[in-house]
């Protein structure tokens, strides 16, 4: 009986012991040391073809671990925003000047910057007031505008101020098309004098520029009655851009682009414009096949083809002191959510920093559900047991 018990026992122990040891398993099949430049800060290390080809297309198994194995938030980015400003400027002269009890009254006309300015009318969104003093001051004023220097109408109601360091004479408008402008200082006990003013038209343009990489591709040309056939390989899980075909001769030919059998793209390809556009289409990181239409010309030479595909950068923070890891490579992996995505916009500066050589964890298999080890165990224990109570239960009829 006892030794029925013992033998029980070690069994459900080493099936414990050999769940254990699985679970133990790393859950990642890859890790890369991030080479930290030691000093504090937001830093970002970009994502290359070697993460790619191994990391899940949605990146939700990219986790950045510190010196205890403790996971690090960080959020991705894919692109930065740019601003293009076009500044326009006119100088002005002044034509007249006045009080009215002691509101300071001050009339300038725009002047052209140069001969294009004949063939536009004035066109401004900023006043620049000009005021040399000295003294510290605050004030309120009022804008008018006029065509004739004569009828003027009210535009706008702003304040300036000049305090120590901090200096505010601008006052932003809404396209005025006036030549002449009416600057009043209400209440200028002071007796402020308005030199100059400056009118500006600046437009601002807003563009994203989509972080991106160059690489060369594989690939396997057969040639056909009337047709060349390019087979592309994307073995790296690459999210192209452009695809950039190296040719030799002088050509116009037609082309289609399939993935998985299914046409995405047609168009004509040239020796001047021989790239053709991936990201404007329904593309699923997968092989390529082109079939360009050659008719009863000779088939084109393709010399090399390359792929413009992009990228990711991830940002997390660094207190220079602990060892960082970048782990992927996990098939099922759910996306993690940090709060520092809510501070991306508030972070003004950040250093890159480059990852160090590839370690493989675990052997790579295909992806298949793994098996439910903890159910597994559960059934194991409950059928020792069942076991165990028939043999007890036989003992005491004995």
């Amino acid at each position: 009986m006892r030794k029925t018990i013992f033998a029980a026992v070690l069994i459900v122990l080493s099936c414990v012991n050999i769940f254990a040891n699985v679970d133990n398993k790393s859950e990642w099949n890859f890790k890369r040391e991030i080479v930290s430049d030691k000093e504090s800060g937001y830093k970002y290390i970009m994502l290359d073809k070697d993460i790619y080809r191994e990391t899940n297309s949605d990146l939700s198994d990219l986790i950045i671990m510190d010196s205890d194995d403790e996971p690090v938030p960080y959020f991705i980015e894919n692109a930065k925003s740019i601003t293009n400003e076009n500044a326009h400027f006119y100088n002005s002269e002044l034509t007249n000047s006045f009080y009215k009890n002691d509101d300071y009254y001050a009339d300038f006309a725009l002047l052209k910057t140069n001969d294009k300015d004949d063939l536009v009318d004035f066109v401004i969104n900023k006043l620049t007031i000009n005021i040399e003093t000295d003294k510290s001051f605050a004030k309120d004023i009022k804008v008018y505008g006029s065509h004739d220097d004569i009828n003027w109408t009210h535009i706008e109601n702003s304040s300036i101020y000049q305090i120590s360091s901090n200096v505010n004479t601008n006052i932003q408008l809404d396209k005025s098309k006036y030549k002449y402008y009416r600057i009043i200082i209400v209440d200028n006990i002071e007796r402020l004098e308005i030199n100059s003013i400056i009118g500006h038209n600046i437009n601002t343009n807003y563009e994203i520029e989509h972080y991106t990489d160059v690489t060369n591709l594989d690939y396997e040309i057969s040639e056909l009655d009337g047709f060349t056939e390019v087979n592309i390989s994307n073995t790296d899980n690459l999210k192209l851009n452009k695809l950039h075909i190296v040719v030799e001769g002088d050509f116009n030919r037609e082309f289609k682009l399939y993935e998985a059998g299914e046409l995405l793209k047609k168009g004509i390809i040239t020796k001047k414009d021989s790239s053709i556009n991936i990201a404007d289409i329904d593309y699923h990181n997968s092989d390529i096949k082109i079939v360009i239409t050659n008719d009863d010309d000779k088939p084109i030479y393709i010399d090399n083809i390359n792929a413009e595909f992009f990228v990711d950068e991830l940002v997390f923070y660094c207190n220079g002191k602990d060892k960082y890891t970048l782990h992927y490579g996990k098939p099922n992996a759910v996306k993690p959510k940090y709060d520092i995505v809510h501070k991306k916009n508030d972070i003004k500066y950040k250093h890159e920093i480059f990852l160090g050589e590839i370690t493989q964890l675990n052997e790579v298999h295909e992806a298949v559900e793994p098996p439910n080890y903890k159910l597994i165990l559960n059934v194991v224990i409950v059928l020792i047991s069942l076991s165990l109570i028939i043999v007890l239960g036989k003992n005491i009829k004995k």
